[in-house]
């Protein structure tokens, strides 16, 4: 008789644990190497948005699948390339009429409070895309890819979302696949890759989310000098565990092998380490042949350069771009049991956001009432631009918490996933009403019990 078991996941969103990083210690004995880097090449081309794939605007293709409402499955990858002036015509769904900004204009009273279907049955035949109510494109964590949206999905396009993820260079079906890319090419492939999809679907809310590093790449997107234009951002268990919250050994031992042996590939699985209590996700992610197992040190080195970039950027998160233009609101969730992004990083990125106190601001105003305090993450993070006022700054766009008692890292494929796809689809179609599963509240219970934590 077969014995089947629990697999090991290929933790495949932060850099290697403590035991990892030691186990390299016997090879650092060799000559020193210069971690490798392949960012984006010169522009060639406008960017192009293909059915099956983006097209940058350096040349480099990025395997995409997309989800829309009506279907059962993605539209599949045909690779077949849309003729126009760098964005497809909507060919694959009626056009989309114009839709409201802080509500979907669409939605039916206590439509979006849970997931429901988009049309009431039997209004158009199984398989036949129809007109989203918003659009979400979806950036995957560390050594995932594309894929990693194949459970969520199909909850999303149910309540009218159209889901669009790519591989992000470096990842699953993209270019130099295992080689680290570096922060502002993802964030600038992030930023093309909203626009690209925005014009697709002219007046559609767009929403952009991202997973653990995904989540990392949208918080340096959305402060470039020129963001791209999206009505909200939902990060997921950001990677946000920068070298500041980072022990000194590991940051030790991380720079001496990605400076000696950047090479040297590890597996990525670690007894010990859970980032979801979903066995199913666990199964594909590990079968995917677009997972990758083994990462070299310096793509790790290089998501630690990531990291602290994301971190560094959190003060300027929220606040409105170069040009004026407000920023877009956004939904910050976190699990209490990620073992990925330890609980005071998190902390120290969220104590420099300034849309955090703006959401309370805004919560007493729609609520009539005073809204919980946050009076600080109690852990201090990095230093504030002038006028960020330790996340009181008046022009910041409201920062939602949500926090998960039975959260693991994989929050959209954990067994409490359906909680966490009924909060994402309620914020979509109204930003100021309360996340049905509580976790808001659950959120301010958090920060209200650390910032009381002994020592």
């Amino acid at each position: 008789m077969m014995h089947r078991d629990r697999p090991s996941a290929p933790l495949p969103h932060t850099a290697p644990g403590r035991r990892g990083l030691l186990s390299l210690l016997p090879a650092l004995g060799v000559a020193a190497c210069t971690p490798r880097l392949i960012p984006a090449g010169p522009d060639i081309a406008p960017p192009l948005l293909r059915r099956d794939a983006l097209v940058m605007p350096d040349g480099a293709l990025l395997p995409m699948r997309v989800w829309l409402p009506g279907t059962a499955t993605d539209p599949g990858e045909d690779a077949r390339p849309v003729a126009g002036a760098g964005v497809a015509p909507a060919t694959d769904a009626p056009p989309a009429g114009p839709v409201g900004v802080g509500r979907l204009a669409a939605a039916s009273p206590g439509a979006w409070s849970g997931i429901a279907p988009a049309a009431p049955p039997g209004s158009a035949p199984r398989g036949t895309p129809t007109a989203p109510r918003a659009v979400v494109l979806a950036l995957h964590g560390f050594n995932d890819s594309r894929n990693f949206m194949e459970l969520p999905a199909p909850d999303l396009t149910r309540a009218g979302i159209a889901v669009y993820a790519y591989d992000q260079r470096g990842f699953g079906g993209a270019p130099h696949r295992g080689i680290w890319p570096g922060p502002e090419t993802l964030a600038r492939d992030a930023a093309a890759a909203a626009r690209l999809v925005g014009a697709r679907h002219p007046g559609v809310p767009l929403f952009l989310m991202g997973e653990s590093m995904g989540g990392a790449v949208l918080m340096l997107a959305a402060t470039l000098p020129d963001p791209p234009r999206a009505d909200g951002i939902v990060l997921l268990a950001p990677a946000v565990w920068g070298r500041e919250t980072m022990s000194p050994a590991m940051r030790w031992v991380l720079r001496l092998a990605a400076h000696t042996i950047p090479l040297v590939g590890f597996g990525g699985s670690a007894g010990g380490i859970t980032p979801t209590d979903n066995d199913e996700a666990l199964l594909r992610l590990w079968r995917d042949p677009l997972t990758i197992r083994n990462t070299r040190v310096d793509a790790a080195w290089g998501l630690l350069a990531l990291m602290d970039a994301a971190v560094a950027a959190a003060p300027r998160f929220g606040l409105p771009a170069a040009d004026g233009r407000p920023a877009p609101p956004a939904l910050f969730l976190y699990g209490a049991r990620d073992e990925l992004v330890p609980e005071r990083a998190t902390l120290f990125a969220l104590d420099a956001m300034p849309g955090l106190q703006a959401d309370r601001r805004a919560a007493e105003s729609v609520a009539g009432r005073d809204a919980p305090g946050r009076g600080g993450a109690g852990v201090p993070g990095p230093a504030m631009p002038a006028g960020a006022g330790g996340g009181g700054s008046g022009n910041a766009a409201p920062l939602r918490l949500g926090y998960y008692e039975e959260g693991y890292h994989f929050l959209l494929r954990d067994r409490n996933a359906a909680a966490v796809l009924r909060d994402v689809v309620a914020w979509i179609g109204d930003r100021d009403a309360p996340l049905p599963s509580g976790a808001d509240a659950a959120a301010a219970a958090w920060l209200a019990r650390v910032q009381h934590r002994p020592g």
